[in-house]
């Protein structure tokens, strides 16, 4: 699996937690950040 098709499933967690806000806005968008970083993909 290449870097896009990881980029895209943690974009698309990403989606569902911001709509769902099961989770608070500012974690969620920090965990996405910090996953990508984690994934070596940023």
């Amino acid at each position: 699996m290449g870097t896009a098709e990881q980029t895209l499933i943690v974009l698309a967690v990403m989606a569902v937690l911001f709509v769902t806000e099961i989770i608070p806005l500012a974690i969620t968008s920090l965990g996405g950040a910090i996953t990508l970083g984690l994934m070596g993909i940023i």
